[in-house]
């Protein structure tokens, strides 16, 4: 199985929750969305979308464990759509507190730029409105399908500062990416998705997660080691006042590494799959990655 960033949803059906927003009528818009998470997780078809990795996170579950697992996973889901959507409709988009955090101030103060590496996890959209980062300019990574609903209806408001890059046009992504950073600005990578044939990100290494191996992009780390930038590690959670930080740490990779030997970007992926590991044994139904990560091959080698 591999991943698509194509909406389950129609764009119909996310009208409807989008004007239930505008209107102030969040509580019917929960009510709506737990029918809605009911319906899907009776699909053994849109079940089977996360079955890998429950699988290897529950590996003792039963089968009424496991559709409740499902069920709690795309009730989160929801929830942090329904928070993003929320965001995008009304315009005020909620801080999650890493302009704050002393890894991002000490990142930038070195004046080389700052990668911002996330993953899908939580209300990871809310990067793109910008607001946490106090009008810096942000350049975010993205792997454009026609069939994402979710990007039509989530980035209209995202903030002046934030510019998005299209992974389709490698050389075109790698300049733009590499030159914010030598202008001192900051750029957002996810690090736990390769985007598909002739993206940016193909070349990875593979490193454990859950038990097993899975392949990551050595982009970020590549990046790194080019342009002596630092990486922030970020991911984002839901509490129960709203989104916030659950996790942030600075990584530093030496210059000099070598892009066609993806195994010496190795211990830096590891460390970064190593956050994400604690996040889901802490939060294990804030993790979006509705594919098999595990069956993805290595690329680029």
């Amino acid at each position: 199985m591999t991943w698509s960033s194509a909406s389950l949803a129609t764009r119909c059906k996310r009208e409807v929750f989008r004007r239930l927003v505008r209107w102030r009528l969040l509580g019917l818009a929960r009510v709506l969305l737990a029918f809605v998470v009911g319906y899907y997780t009776l699909l053994p078809g849109v079940r089977r979308r996360c079955a890998p990795y429950l699988k290897r996170r529950f590996p003792e579950a039963g089968p009424a464990m496991r559709l409740l697992h499902a069920h709690r996973c795309f009730r989160a889901f929801g929830n942090a759509l329904l928070t993003c959507l929320a965001a995008a409709a009304t315009g005020n988009a909620p801080a999650i507190g890493l302009a704050r955090t002393s890894a991002l101030e000490d990142a930038l103060a070195g004046g080389h730029g700052c990668i911002l590496l996330s993953a899908h996890t939580g209300p990871w959209q809310l990067w793109l409105s910008g607001s946490d980062l106090e009008g810096r300019a942000v350049h975010v990574l993205e792997h454009r399908d026609p069939a994402d609903v979710d990007r039509a209806f989530l980035a209209p408001n995202a903030a002046p500062n934030v510019h998005p890059v299209d992974a389709a046009d490698a050389a075109v992504a790698l300049a733009t990416l590499a030159g914010a950073l030598r202008r001192g600005e900051i750029i957002c990578l996810m690090g736990d998705r390769i985007p598909g044939d002739g993206a940016v990100a193909m070349r990875t290494v593979r490193v454990p997660f859950l038990g097993e191996d899975i392949a990551v992009p050595i982009l970020p780390y590549a990046l790194a080691s080019i342009t002596q930038a630092p990486i922030v590690v970020a991911l984002t959670a839901t509490a129960g006042d709203g989104p916030r930080l659950a996790h942030v740490e600075a990584m530093a990779v030496p210059e000099g590494l070598d892009r066609r030997r993806p195994e010496d970007f190795g211990p830096y992926a590891a460390a970064f799959v190593r956050a994400l590991e604690a996040f889901v044994e802490a939060r294990p139904y804030e993790f979006f990655d509705f594919y098999d990560l595990w069956a993805m091959p290595s690329a680029g080698r």
